[in-house]
Order: C-alpha cells, then structure tokens, then sequence
C-alpha cells in the first residue's frame, strides 16, 4: 500500500481495533499486512503494528467479489473501495 495513500485515511494512532479490521476489509487485505504498511508508512509505532498484525476480520464479515455475489452486493462493495481510495 503506497505511504502517500495510508497517510489519507484517518489518523490510526486511534484506531479501535475494530477501526482497524474494517479498514483492512475495506482495502481488501490482511490485518498482517495493514499492520505492516502502517508501521513502514511510520503512521503507527512497532507496538500498535504487532496489534493489528494479529487481529483477524472474521468470514461473514468479509467483503465477497466474486460472480457468486448478488449485483447489489459487488456494487455496494466496489463503492465502499472507491470512497476508500478517494481518501
């Protein structure tokens, strides 16, 4: 995740946990991976990095894009990517 882009979301020094796993499933990656970005981004310290690194967003609540999904579904879900990356 390039650095100029994570320095757009909201400041995730305060991020609930939950903050964290919806940003993840927003941006369709791991929580690992998040932790990570954020912590080379130097946007959160070593500590809170370890955190999110090893929360998990639970099955049903992630994003699903596939040809299986409902139209409205796959729509409500690309809109939800695009508001992210227009941060």
């Amino acid at each position: 995740m390039p650095p100029d882009f994570l320095a757009g979301l909201p400041d995730p020094r305060v991020w609930s946990d939950r903050d964290a796993m919806d940003w993840a499933n927003k941006l369709r990656v791991s929580c690992h991976a998040l932790g990570i970005a954020l912590l080379e981004a130097k946007l959160i310290d070593g500590n809170r990095s370890q955190e999110i690194q090893l929360l998990r967003v639970p099955r049903e609540e992630k994003w699903t894009l596939n040809c299986q999904t409902p139209s409205s579904q796959r729509a409500e879900a690309q809109g939800a990517l695009a508001g992210a990356w227009a941060i």
